[in-house]
C-alpha cells in the first residue's frame, strides 16, 4: 500500500555488504544518507562479533546489517503515515536518518555517515587459552610453575 500510494520513494534491503555499501545503490545521485546510531539498538549479536572480532564500526557497518533489514526512503512530510502503517501490520519502525545533499557535506564526503556509531571504544578484550592445549606454545606446558592436571590459562592478542 505505501508503494502505490507513492509514499516511498526508494527502498534498500541490507544484506552482504552493510549499511554502507547497500543504501548507496538506491541513492539519488548528489545526495548521501546520514544516519544515527542513536536511533535503533544494535542487537546483542553484533556486540558479540566486534568484540571477538575486533571489528570497529565501520567495519562492522560495511559487513553486516546491524540490526537494519530494509531502509525505506521518503519525504518528511510521509514519515508519520508510513510509521503508523508499519506499526498497524506489526512491523517495527524507527526513522535512523535522513538524506541530505552532497553539496552540503563538503568534498568527497562518504555516501553513507553513521553518527553516534556504536562500539567506536570496543576495549581489545584478550582471548584466553591453555598453553597445555595450545599448539603454537607446546613448550609453556612443561613448566615447572604449572601443574600438569591443571593448565594455566594466560590471556594473548592475535
Amino acid at each position: 500500500p505505501l508503494f502505490r500510494k507513492n509514499l516511498i520513494k526508494g527502498a534498500a534491503h541490507i544484506t552482504g555488504g552493510g549499511l554502507i555499501n547497500n543504501i548507496p545503490r538506491c541513492l539519488p545521485e548528489g545526495l548521501i544518507c546520514r544516519l544515527d546510531a542513536d536511533n535503533w539498538k544494535l542487537p546483542g549479536i553484533f556486540n558479540f562479533l566486534a568484540t571477538e572480532a575486533r571489528l570497529d564500526w565501520r567495519e562492522m557497518a560495511t559487513t553486516f546489517n546491524c540490526g537494519i533489514g530494509m531502509t525505506l526512503f521518503c519525504s518528511p512530510e510521509n514519515v508519520e503515515e508510513i510509521l503508523k502503517h508499519c506499526a498497524e501490520v506489526g512491523e517495527e519502525a524507527v526513522v535512523i536518518g535522513q538524506l541530505q545533499s552532497k553539496s552540503q557535506q563538503g568534498f568527497n564526503v562518504d555516501d553513507v555517515i553513521i553518527d553516534n556509531a556504536w562500539n567506536v571504544k570496543t576495549p581489545l578484550t584478550p582471548k584466553r587459552t591453555s598453553f597445555k592445549t595450545h599448539p603454537l606454545f607446546p613448550e609453556r606446558s612443561n613448566s615447572s610453575s604449572m601443574s600438569k592436571s591443571q593448565p594455566s590459562l594466560t590471556y594473548y592478542y592475535f
